[in-house]
């Protein structure tokens, strides 16, 4: 298992704006060792071409290490680090219990992932179901729901509107990205997609999201519309499940 991490002088986790250094740190034999050591200088009189630049260094460099543990990420930085592939995660306490509580939690990202029809009967643990088994939304529900985060507030939810029989649901994604709580469009979205029964969500953020037309086919969802919202600085976007359409 790797992990880089983004860490100061005295082996503290801190924000990217910080004065640190990008570690890789790779579980060896039960053991965290520094494997990699990356330069890192950013501020944020930096503009976003300058950024894009300094974290693809970054990612370039981790090659095959995708989980990025960081003190605190928001905004632009969420979103840039999201477009590199890098999946971040906050945690807190001593850096090799930090390391040890993102692998655990990565390690049941992977484990909620399985896909339960490429095991058998036994491995999924039915046995005699007669005419035909099916997953268990509920548990595959509460597996995902598990790994969005290693401690801290639990991540943002759109809200109901009106009565549950609507089905109708509205999040400002813009305003939970910058909430400095540390979550990316995919850990709040997603699970949301994923569990929730509705027939429409209304998401305001500042652009799309770059993984959403990408993944939207899977997620058994279609995008109605895309419009500028009433501020005319972002957009409204209206989604909702396939099979309502």
């Amino acid at each position: 298992m790797k992990i880089a991490s983004f860490v100061n002088e005295h082996q503290e986790v801190v924000n990217l704006y910080e004065k640190g250094t990008v570690c890789l740190f790779e579980n060896i034999s039960g053991r965290w060792t520094r494997k990699q050591e990356i330069s890192l200088e950013i501020n944020k009189n930096m503009g976003i071409p300058e950024l894009k630049r300094a974290l693809n260094d970054v990612a370039s460099q981790l090659r095959d290490c995708k989980v990025f543990l960081v003190h605190e990420t928001k905004g632009l930085l969420n979103v840039f680090l999201e477009e590199l592939g890098l999946r971040t995660w906050k945690s807190e306490g001593d850096l090799s219990e930090q390391l040890d509580n993102v692998a655990r939690k990565e390690a049941e990202i992977v484990s909620s992932q399985e896909d339960p029809w490429k095991r058998t009967p036994e491995e999924q643990g039915l046995s005699g179901c007669g005419g035909g088994c099916h997953r268990s939304a509920k548990s595959t529900a509460e597996a995902v729901r598990s790994t969005w985060s290693v401690v801290g507030p639990a991540v943002p939810k759109p809200e109901l509107v009106g009565d549950v029989n609507d089905g109708y649901y509205r999040i400002n994604l813009a305003d939970a990205l910058d909430s400095g709580q540390n979550f990316n469009s995919r850990q709040i979205l997603i699970p949301f997609l994923k569990e929730q029964s509705f027939r429409k969500l209304e998401i305001y953020c500042d652009h799309s999201p770059k993984w959403f037309s990408k993944e939207i086919e899977s997620l058994n969802v279609r995008i109605v519309s895309e419009i500028r919202d009433i501020s005319g600085h972002g957009v409204k976007i209206t989604v909702s499940p396939m099979r309502h359409c």
